[in-house]
């Protein structure tokens, strides 16, 4: 069994239990549905309104925009709330994360006073005054939430670098120092491919603090971009892996 430690000790920190923010992510899922209630019945009423246009339906119409801009706004909070988390609980030390995170309490607390600043709406007028300076100020916290889902995913596999050197450090404390020199070699490259691996996870967790990132969250490049950059990297982490536990089975062979 002990020639297995490493792997154990790999699978160990990847497998580790992981508190789940059930509180944020219920509330989401709380706010999203009654935002979806909400919106649906506001757009009956305001195409009611257009078709009829009484005061009777105009008031439906108000109430009902009232109710939908509320719950979207509660929704947004939540969800900024539920992304800062899981970032959290992947990396709770990971430096380049805690601007985002920042950025992620910012957003959560912007939707939050918009929810607030929603139920003092009572006239038409104070619709559109509301709507006109929400769509100046909402963006800024919009693009950050989108930045932080992309963080999530950085983190995860920060997660597993840490994971990875841990998993090395266990082969190298086990294997004994009058093994071959392909051994020896081997895991010098190990170590080398780690190192790239840590580099690139960094470089894409600095990039994302960039004010270049924050502009591009808009876009569907960026998405994109982001996607393939992680699958990469994650391909690289899983071939790492491979290498690792291959030596780790076999290197009494070698």
């Amino acid at each position: 069994m002990k020639k297995y430690s490493a792997l154990t000790a790999l699978f160990l920190f990847f497998l580790a239990t992981q508190v789940t923010f059930a509180d944020s992510r219920s509330d989401f899922d709380f706010q999203y549905s009654k935002y979806r209630q909400y919106y649906s019945e506001f757009s009956l009423y305001r195409k009611d309104y257009f078709t009829n246009p009484t005061l009777d339906n105009q008031q439906k119409a108000l109430i009902t925009g009232k109710q939908a801009i509320n719950t979207r706004d509660l929704t947004k909070a939540s969800f900024a709330s539920y992304v800062k988390d899981l970032i959290l609980i992947d990396n709770q030390k990971y430096e380049p994360m805690m601007p985002i995170v920042g950025n992620l309490v910012t957003a959560q607390q912007f939707f939050l006073s918009e929810a607030a600043k929603g139920q003092s709406i009572v006239t038409v007028s104070d619709m559109e005054t509301f709507n006109t300076e929400y769509q100046v100020a909402y963006p800024v916290h919009e693009r950050s939430i989108k930045v932080g889902i992309v963080a999530h995913k950085v983190a995860k596999l920060k997660y597993l670098v840490n994971a990875q050197q841990t998993a090395l450090k266990s082969l190298k404390d086990k294997i004994p120092n009058t093994v071959s020199v392909r051994v020896t070699e081997r895991i010098a490259v190990l170590e080398a491919n780690l190192q790239i691996i840590t580099e690139k996870v960094d470089n894409m967790a600095t990039y994302l603090n960039t004010e270049e990132s924050m502009e591009n969250a808009d876009s569907e490049v960026f998405f994109t971009s982001k996607v393939e950059q992680l699958a990469a990297i994650r391909s690289l982490q899983l071939d790492w892996m491979e290498q690792l536990i291959d030596l780790d089975i076999n290197y009494g062979k070698i």
